[in-house]
C-alpha cells in the first residue's frame, strides 16, 4: 500500500490532462515545486472544485506515484484566497517560481518566502504602489533562496515575516529593488 503525505502548499500552475483529469503544480513545503494529477476534478460534482484554484494557500494530500504525485485530497487553509485587488501581486509571483524552479527539490525558504508574502498580503488592500514593493521584497527572497543574485544592500530582511519596515525601505529604494532583480533574472538566463 502507498504512504499518503500532507502537506501544506501554494498552487502554482495547472493544466488539463484526459477528458477530465488536472494536472496541478504545487508548492509544498515537504516536497517543494511537484506536479499532482488530480482525477476527475473537472466533472462538475467533484469535492476538489472550488478548491483547485491558482495562487489558493492549501493542504494537500497525495500518494507517490512512479512518475507522478496523485492527489487524494485538498483541505482549506485560514488564508486560501486573497483579495482581488492583492491577487495579481501574488500571481506573478508564483509565476516566477514556475519559470525558476525546475525538478523535485524541498526548499523551506522559498515555500517560507510565499507564505510570507501571503500572510502579509492578507492583513489589508493596498495601494498599486505598495503592492509594487511587496511584489520587489518577494522577488527579492525568491531569487536569493534559489541562489541568484546577491543581498541588497538597503537592510531589507530577506528571510521570515514582512514587516511594515521592510515595506517603508522598499518604497525608499525601489529603482534600486528593480535593478538588483533585473540583474539576478539576467543572470538565472530567464
Amino acid at each position: 500500500m502507498h504512504e499518503k503525505y500532507t502537506t501544506p502548499a501554494f498552487i502554482v500552475a495547472m493544466r488539463n490532462s484526459k477528458d477530465a483529469d488536472r494536472i496541478v503544480s504545487v508548492l509544498t513545503k515537504d516536497f517543494g515545486l511537484i506536479s499532482v494529477l488530480f482525477t476527475g476534478v473537472r466533472h462538475g460534482k467533484s469535492k476538489f472544485k472550488g478548491f483547485l484554484e491558482i495562487g489558493n494557500n492549501c493542504f494537500i494530500t497525495v500518494v507517490k506515484g512512479r512518475l507522478i504525485y496523485r492527489g487524494t485530497d485538498v483541505i482549506a487553509s485560514d488564508t486560501m484566497k486573497l483579495t482581488k485587488e492583492n491577487q495579481p501581486s501574488f500571481l506573478r509571483l508564483l509565476l516566477l517560481i514556475q519559470k525558476l524552479v525546475r525538478g523535485e527539490e524541498k526548499n523551506e525558504t522559498l515555500f517560507e518566502t510565499i507564505n510570507a508574502v501571503n500572510s502579509f498580503l492578507h492583513r489589508r488592500v493596498y495601494t498599486r504602489e505598495t503592492l509594487e514593493c511587496i511584489e520587489c521584497i518577494g522577488a527579492l527572497r525568491i531569487l536569493g533562496s534559489l541562489g541568484y543574485g546577491k543581498p541588497c544592500d538597503q537592510n531589507i530582511s530577506l528571510v521570515g515575516s514582512i514587516t511594515d519596515a521592510d515595506v517603508l525601505k522598499a518604497l525608499e529604494y525601489k529603482q534600486d529593488l528593480i535593478k538588483t532583480i533585473n540583474l539576478a533574472l539576467f543572470q538565472s538566463h530567464l
